[in-house]
């Protein structure tokens, strides 16, 4: 799986497995965070993304470099 996230004026390409979980400890951090922000949400559902690579995707000299 690869997923680019932008945070202000940087952005950074992460890549890794992911796994869905319905149950568990990290199902239920992820229901209460959820429902933190958005109660009328019902999640399904988490995505675990063990991390393998992270890339610089920020336009300049830096760009593509591995960290």
């Amino acid at each position: 799986m690869a997923v680019t996230v932008w945070y202000e004026h940087d952005g950074y390409q992460i890549k890794g497995k992911a796994a869905i979980e319905t149950s568990g400890p990290n199902f239920e951090a992820g229901v209460a965070m959820v429902k933190q922000e958005k109660p009328f949400l019902d999640p399904k559902g988490v995505v675990i993304v063990d991390i393998n690579e992270i890339y610089i995707t920020t336009p300049g000299p830096d760009n593509g470099k591995q960290l």
